[in-house]
């Protein structure tokens, strides 16, 4: 599992290593007050003036001991009693539960500034490279935001996107989380039930030979007792397919009934007459299983175009493209191998989605390099597998770039007419420069083969 930081801990480093403001432990707290605990920090409580906690300072609360109430919650000082610790907030906050405050400089101006820094650098400036699988197959890739879009569960079942890493799984992923390779998980409760990607139209067929198509997935039982199936299904005519396995499980077929790690499923089927739409189905056999779904590679065999999902909008995005090699049968993920080939390819852009097209014909799966950035992080306790040294970096930039140009927009000059420079500038260029030699960025790509 890829190690992750919160939000949380996000804020802490930044306010602590920039001397943003104060994180202070709490001992009580009203809708309107906050006291500083009689151990550890001493910023609240102490010989101090009203100076060094200003009126309209912004607050963040970050940490609480039970529950959600006041996670998050962000306020300004109305008022600060030094002696007895005690900071009177405005607007109220939503409980009283609060163990930890961020309280920011005034300068700062809104505690949403913070928050907002730290999501233009995780979404804007961080990124890295990743493996995708190329399909035809809705989702198939499992980086959608809402598992409803792509994958219908019948009744008795309940679907939700999961990190393959976690065995057993339960929880969702943030979706586009950079680091996690997710998988679909269907859960069954009550009886026997299954679960359908989209569908994908395909080209009718009015004879019997139909045109062939290749997949690749996998399989695996992650708890209870009866069988996961794989299947292909001809919803036209709401009947099965019949698929040509070449790599399954010990009995040549697509189920498992032992609980364990992924089962390599390949193999390819024949659309069968008067076919105009296919799906995939996993199927539990029982209440109380467990079972998930790795990403599925699916295409026509014979196929030079493929379609590239619309979240990639440029050529930038994509780095190389790898062909996959099973050796052995059953077979799961250590047994398969990617290896970078010389594939000659062109890109074309198709207005809502880009197409490669390659000048061979694919005989089994490929995988390609996509540039992701991560994704927004909204609660406390959200994560990012992004090292906290890099994100900090690059939110101390993004946050004194937005002061600065505040600061410009304010229009601020001096006796004689002359606009004042930003005092944040400085500040900005050496975070800026900080940020871009980090030494965590990615390395630009050579790709091969593509004109």
């Amino acid at each position: 599992m890829a190690a992750t930081v919160t939000l949380r801990q996000i804020l802490i480093e930044l306010v602590e290593r920039y001397g943003l403001g104060f994180v202070t432990p709490l001992s009580s707290q009203t809708t309107t007050t906050l006291v500083l605990t009689t151990e550890g920090s001493p910023e609240l409580r102490g010989p101090f003036t009203g100076r060094k906690i200003a009126i309209g300072s912004p607050v963040i609360i970050t940490q609480e001991t039970s529950g959600t109430d006041v996670l998050g919650d962000r306020t300004y000082v109305s008022d600060w009693a030094p002696s007895t610790g005690t900071v009177t907030v405005s607007p109220a906050i939503g409980g009283t539960d609060a163990s930890e405050a961020i309280i920011l400089r005034p300068e700062i101006g809104d505690p949403d500034r913070l928050i907002e820094a730290v999501n233009r650098a995780v979404q804007n400036r961080l990124g890295r490279w990743e493996l995708r699988p190329l399909t035809f197959v809705p989702d198939g890739d499992m980086q959608g935001s809402t598992v409803t879009d792509y994958w219908t569960a019948a009744a008795n079942g309940t679907a939700s996107y999961v990190s393959a890493q976690v065995f057993p799984a339960s929880s969702a992923d943030a979706f586009g989380q950079v680091g996690l390779n997710r998988a679909v998980q269907l859960v069954s409760a009550g009886g026997a039930t299954s679960m359908d990607s989209n569908g994908i139209r395909v080209t009718p067929n009015v004879s019997t030979t139909g045109l062939q198509w290749y997949f690749l997935t996998a399989i695996r039982l992650v708890s209870g007792t009866g069988t996961v199936t794989l299947s292909v299904r001809d919803n036209t005519n709401a009947a099965a397919i019949t698929t040509n396995i070449i790599r399954g499980n010990s009995d040549n077929t697509f189920t498992q009934t032992v609980i364990g790690d992924f089962l390599i499923c390949e193999g390819t089927f024949d659309i069968p007459e008067d076919c105009g739409e296919i799906a995939f189905r996993l199927e539990l056999s029982a209440a109380g299983m467990t079972a998930q779904l790795a990403p599925i590679i699916a295409f026509p065999t014979g196929a030079h175009a493929f379609p590239l999902p619309n979240r990639i909008e440029t050529t930038a995005q994509l780095g190389n493209f790898y062909s996959a090699s099973v050796r052995t049968s059953p077979a799961g993920f250590p047994h398969v191998a990617l290896y970078q080939e010389v594939i000659q390819h062109s890109l074309h852009d198709y207005g809502d989605h880009l197409t490669v097209t390659f000048d061979c014909i694919p005989a089994r799966g490929i995988w390609y390099e996509e540039y992701v950035n991560g994704s927004a992080l909204t609660a406390m306790t959200d994560t990012t597998t992004f090292p906290l040294e890099r994100v900090v970096k690059w939110a101390y930039a993004e946050l004194t770039d937005r002061l600065m140009h505040d600061e410009l927009a304010a229009g601020k000059r001096a006796e004689n007419g002359v606009p004042l420079p930003s005092i944040w500038r400085p500040v900005r260029n050496a975070a800026l420069k900080s940020a871009t030699w980090s030494g965590y960025e990615p390395q630009v790509k050579t790709v091969f083969g593509r004109r």
